[in-house]
């Protein structure tokens, strides 16, 4: 009997391990976990994070210019006919002075081992330009990074609000159903009583089955926006989720104009990003106007040469030591180097114009959100009180139909006004909660 009975906890013990193990727990998420994710697993996110660093390597690269740099080079020549050169004959006894003499030099195997040592001296500030350039560069990347991470946190608000009202339109229309399936029910009653006509429970009818497709219409919204959400922080579309959240609406803690749009000129990464790149395109001024000054380099060369018929050494490496400096001055390359300085100064012009544009339309952005975030608000105060006022108005439409002295008309105008008013209420809270995320944006945050 202890056997069967430690054989059924067995049993019963791996049922629930199956069970627990087939069971998939929903993930749960607020908006700040959301955001989270998203910066972690997020594509776009990882290729700028990658940007940053090869930024940085791009720094160390421009300081290998003022480096020195060392080389070795080794050669093994093997000779299968040995090379001639000509001497005039009056080195040679027999030999005369008109007459050019072949002469074999050289042996069947030649060996070359050479170390050259290279440092700039003086570049016209070619590589200090360039390491000014590299670290702007460094910066400009930094702040695309930040760009990409302001921007992810609006696409994953976008989509947290939007899962957020489709789960509120959902219960709104679940709600107009279950209401407009107990009326049924009671018209049904009221009918079987003889106090409505067959025509009312007809209609009741009919209005239920309208209900319907809207339910199935909020439901297929509701799971593509939780596709949508999933795929942007990247969870799998199997994945369940769940969200802790409610739109609910706010005020705003009365910051005027001028001072968001100071935040946004003071905090916006892409107006860096802007500001930074021009002074990326100054630096290349300098960069292209050194092609026409002088340049100055030392160059040292350490050598070792062999010969022999067999292959070894022979009588052993002979070495050589060499320095020089050397000097480069450009007199003409086809007027190739003013063209590309000419380049380097539009193209920091149109730099300073974009900055300048791009100020001007950032505050249009900031501007035209504010705005948006006034009619959101009062759209919101208004719809709040009209719910009252269209649960009052069903309320009283359903004792009028019940009395016998309301039509099956009014109470479907009622609880049709209601869930209008609800639906609109929280489009409004949606709409402003959208409008304070682009203004986080705006003005750099995330």
């Amino acid at each position: 009997m202890k056997v069967k009975f430690e054989f059924l906890m067995v049993i019963l013990l791996l049922g629930f391990a199956a069970y627990g193990h087939g069971q998939e727990v929903a993930k749960k998420l607020n908006l700040e976990s959301a955001i989270d994710l998203a910066l972690q697993n997020n594509e776009q996110i990882l290729i700028s994070r990658n940007e940053v660093q090869s930024a940085r390597a791009r720094i160390r690269e421009a300081w290998a210019d003022a480096l020195p740099e060392i080389n070795f080079n080794g050669v093994y020549t093997r000779n299968f006919k040995r090379p001639v050169i000509f001497l005039p004959g009056f080195f040679f006894p027999d030999g005369s002075p008109d007459e050019q003499v072949p002469v074999t030099v050289g042996a069947k195997n030649t060996y070359s081992m050479l170390f050259t040592f290279d440092q700039p001296l003086y570049q016209a500030g070619k590589v200090s330009a360039g390491i000014r350039a590299a670290r702007l560069f460094n910066r400009f990347s930094t702040a695309g990074f930040d760009a990409a991470r302001t921007d992810l946190a609006l696409a994953v608000k976008k989509a947290f609000y939007t899962v957020l009202l489709n789960q509120q339109l959902l219960e709104i229309n679940r709600q107009s159903l279950e209401q407009s399936l107990e009326h049924l029910v009671n018209t049904r009653k009221l009918f079987l009583q003889g106090q409505v006509a067959e025509l009312d429970t007809l209609r009741a009818w009919v209005d239920y089955t309208n209900l319907q497709p809207p339910v199935i219409w909020a439901e297929n919204n509701l799971k593509m926006s939780e596709n949508q959400l999933k795929e942007l922080i990247g969870l799998e579309l199997e994945d369940e989720i769940v969200l802790d959240g409610q739109l609910e609406f706010g005020p705003t803690n009365g910051i005027t104009f001028e001072e968001y749009l100071q935040q946004a000129l003071q905090s916006r990464p892409e107006l860096r990003q802007l500001e930074l790149q021009t002074g990326i395109y100054k630096e290349n001024i300098a960069v292209t106007r050194s092609d026409l000054l002088p340049k100055l380099s030392f160059r040292g060369v350490y050598q070792y040469d062999a010969q022999s018929e067999r292959f070894d050494f022979g009588p052993g490496l002979q070495n050589s030591i060499s320095a020089a400096v050397i000097l480069q001055v450009p007199i003409f390359n086809g007027f190739r180097s003013y063209a590309k300085i000419q380049q380097a100064k539009l193209d920091y012009a149109n730099s300073r114009l974009q900055v300048e544009r791009f100020k001007d339309q950032l505050k249009i952005e900031v501007e035209s959100i504010l705005l948006n975030l006034q009619e959101a608000a009062r759209r919101v105060y208004a719809q709040s009180q009209a719910i009252a006022q269209a649960e009052k108005a069903l309320h009283m439409s359903e004792l009028q139909y019940n009395e016998g002295v309301g039509t099956q008309i009014e109470l479907g105008d009622a609880r049709l006004a209601l869930n209008v008013t609800k639906t609109n209420y929280i489009r409004a809270v949606y709409d402003y909660k959208i409008a304070l995320a682009e203004l986080d944006k705006a003005i750099g945050r995330e």
